[in-house]
């Protein structure tokens, strides 16, 4: 992965405004009809002082044709329970599907 440590708690703590705390990682593959949808680690952080969350889920888009690596960032709330549901809402709101 092209994101370091640093960069993915400095990115869950930007995005949510406090503090976290790394609990660990997990592999998620998402498929969709027999298809990989995305592939890839899911970073996760508990939260210290987010007024609505415990836990965030963050994970790295390859960097492609010039541009640098995106991280993205979900907190377990509403429909996220877990990393697979993390990615799996990022993925419905990409293709317009939430």
């Amino acid at each position: 992965m092209s994101a370091s440590f640093s960069k993915l708690k400095w990115a869950v703590e930007g995005a949510h405004n406090c503090s976290a705390k790394y609990a660990g990682k997990v592999t998620v593959h998402e498929k969709r009809n027999g298809s990989t949808r995305w592939y890839g680690l899911v970073y996760i952080f508990d939260l210290i002082g987010h007024p609505k969350a415990n836990r965030a889920y963050v994970w790295a888009i390859d960097a492609f044709m010039g541009h640098e690596v995106q991280l993205m960032t979900a907190l377990q709330q509403g429909r996220i329970f877990s990393p697979e549901d993390a990615i799996r809402a990022a993925l419905d709101k990409i293709e317009g599907n939430e």
